[in-house]
């Protein structure tokens, strides 16, 4: 009678494959946010500002002189100017009027719901709700000024390069090598804390703490354009656009921006490295580098403004749909090398 080596037959334990987190599996609620930015399409408009304002002065004469002294004066501004309309806005159209604070609410609704998707929902598991809504402050705070400071080294010409009467390469190359490679790296800021402070750090927290980190500066962002550029202007689609579809985006952005940082974190501590412990170093040395962790965020997010800029609406979608499927494929493709990596050490 013989006796079976147990040791031989008997398969030894497999790892199990790691259960998709929330966030693998319901990334595809961004689309949704998408919503009103696709609205736009639909959206045929009633002129520029200055048809706008002539239809305004042909409702109400009265105001012509008052108008014209603030259009030729020095000191006048857009400030003064819409102040002396009926309401304090352009037109009927405009939803608010210019001193209104009621954008503030806009942002805590923004705030509120973006905290319930991602802190609460996608989050689960794989990062901290406490530690990415203090990363989303971060950057809508000290986030800003590291992109002031960026925008100050690069200089006030690079404002000329985003006119829209510029050409198309003209607003792309500004819209990508300043306005996107500045915002990014502003938004990245959290994400190398993580990588480099956090114990077990993963691409799936890199991605979370990433996507934050771009809701903050997206919620910031509408704050500050909605006091400056449309308050007494704008209908209430563009509202809805900024707190939930640029939102949305600048997520997406900063999301895909975690992940690459996480898969190059070698060469990412070789950079900062550089930074912070060499004397002489120059930015040619961190050019090609950073082009390699921030290339394609920077250039979505800036073709998608170049593309706002020459008003070509619909190719605008396409690269906001580019940009989710960027980070959608990011997404896959990080599975499937942890997969392959669990398989062969099992």
């Amino acid at each position: 009678m013989t006796t079976t080596n147990l040791a031989t037959e008997t398969p030894g334990p497999r790892a199990c494959p790691p259960r998709r987190s929330p966030c693998e599996r319901h990334y595809w609620v961004f689309l949704l946010a998408l919503v009103p930015l696709c609205l736009t399409l639909f959206d045929r408009g009633d002129g520029g500002f200055k048809q706008r304002l002539d239809r305004t002065l042909q409702t109400h004469p009265y105001l012509k002189p008052r108008i014209v002294e603030i259009l030729h004066s020095e000191d006048g501004s857009l400030d003064e100017l819409l102040r002396a309309l009926p309401g304090h806005r352009l037109d009927e159209r405009a939803y608010l009027p210019r001193e209104s604070r009621l954008h503030w609410l806009f942002a805590c609704w923004s705030t509120a719901g973006f905290v319930v998707m991602v802190g609460f929902f996608l989050s689960r598991g794989a990062a901290s709700t406490a530690a990415l809504i203090l990363a989303s402050a971060f950057t809508a705070t000290m986030g800003i000024g590291f992109l002031l400071l960026f925008q100050d080294f690069v200089g006030p010409g690079y404002e000329l390069t985003l006119e829209s009467d510029r050409d198309f390469l003209t607003n792309l190359l500004g819209f990508v090598f300043v306005v996107g490679l500045g915002e990014e790296l502003s938004k990245a800021l959290p994400v190398l804390f993580y990588v480099r402070t956090v114990r077990g750090a993963t691409w799936r927290g890199a991605c979370l703490w990433g996507l934050a980190s771009g809701i903050g500066f997206g919620i910031a962002e509408g704050i500050l354009y909605s006091a400056e550029q449309y308050n007494g202007i704008v209908g209430p689609e563009v509202y809805l656009t900024r707190f939930i579809s640029c939102v949305a985006l600048h997520g997406l952005w900063s999301a895909s921006v975690g992940i690459t940082i996480f898969h190059s974190r070698q060469l990412v501590n070789r950079m900062l490295g550089l930074v912070l412990y060499e004397r002489d170093w120059n930015w040619s040395q961190l050019a090609l580098p950073m082009l390699r962790v921030l290339g394609i965020a920077p250039s979505l997010h800036g073709l998608y403004d170049t593309l706002l800029t020459q008003t070509m609406i619909p190719l605008a979608l396409l690269a906001a749909l580019a940009s989710f499927l960027w980070l959608g494929w990011q997404i896959e493709t990080s599975r499937e090398k942890e997969l392959a990596a669990l398989a062969a050490s099992s």
